[in-house]
């Protein structure tokens, strides 16, 4: 298998923003999604990715992305989308900045 080259840009809009992705060779974009509820929490709450571009990690790249800005942001992350929820128990590394919702009773 070929590596991809995916591209990520950042968009920053008033209250929240989205990532974007790319993938040189390959028609279609992913993106993801976030709410801001202040300065200090930022709530996942989307992901797309366009047929074209499932099952190639480009889901894995944003969500890798998004913990990243997080942590250069300064800011903590709560998982309301249920791919970057998923794919957050997938990674307790991402704990410091991932806020993961307390289990139903």
């Amino acid at each position: 298998m070929t590596d991809l080259e995916i591209n990520i840009s950042r968009m920053d809009e008033t209250k929240g923003g989205k990532l974007i992705a790319t993938v040189i060779g390959r028609e279609g974009e992913a993106e993801m999604t976030w709410s801001s509820t202040g300065d200090a929490l930022r709530i996942v709450d989307h992901t797309a990715v366009a047929d074209s571009l499932r099952g190639a990690g480009v889901g894995l790249a944003l969500a890798d992305r998004m913990v990243e800005e997080a942590r250069a942001d300064g800011v903590r992350l709560y998982p309301l989308c249920p791919f970057f929820l998923a794919t957050a128990r997938k990674h307790p590394e991402w704990h410091d900045v991932v806020e993961m919702p307390q289990a139903k009773r």
